[in-house]
């Protein structure tokens, strides 16, 4: 097992953050090509300086194909301008990173802005929770299955309660 590093590279007409990018990368690398795999974001001072790291483990031949994949398409979730700029792979030489963590920390952080994206289109988990109700008076039997669903959605809310502590979370992160 080999570790490589490559970069996604920012322009001013091409996005690499908020693009929905890592997540699509780790999707690709962990559930397409069985790799280990980190993604980060590196805000710069303009788009252009923005950059996200990609770090990944495995066979060096599988990663090759992994890197081949992103660098020749657009995997960006909203492909907001030209396709971004892939550097070159290459060794790493970094601590290994704590692959879980990683995966576990973005994973959290997409929930997060899920929620902020519910919020931001004016809806609640409760108001959803509620038209869930009406959808389970009006179609019966069909409600049965609405009504497991909105069990579900009552375990999301309780995801919403770990908002202030993965901000927080969040926060000490960046401070080390």
């Amino acid at each position: 097992m080999v570790i490589r590093t490559f970069y996604f590279i920012g322009t001013n007409e091409s996005s690499v953050i908020d693009v929905g990018l890592r997540p699509s990368t780790i999707y690709y690398g962990n559930g397409i090509y069985n790799l280990k795999i980190v993604a980060h974001n590196i805000p710069g001072k303009t788009k252009a300086d923005d950059r996200v790291e990609v770090i990944v483990r495995g066979d060096e031949n599988i990663i090759q194909r992994f890197y081949n994949h992103v660098k020749e398409n657009d995997i960006r979730q909203m492909q907001k301008g030209p396709r971004p700029a892939v550097s070159e792979l290459k060794e790493y030489t970094g601590d290994e990173p704590d692959w879980d963590y990683c995966l576990n920390a973005t994973n959290t952080e997409q929930i997060f802005k899920g929620f902020d994206a519910i919020k931001g289109m004016g809806y609640s988990l409760e108001n959803i929770n509620k038209n869930f109700e009406k959808v389970i008076e009006k179609y019966g039997s069909f409600g049965e299955d609405m009504k497991e669903m909105k069990t579900s959605m009552k375990k999301l809310e309780s995801l919403v309660e770990m908002k202030d502590a993965f901000v927080s979370f969040l926060d000490e992160v960046k401070k080390k």
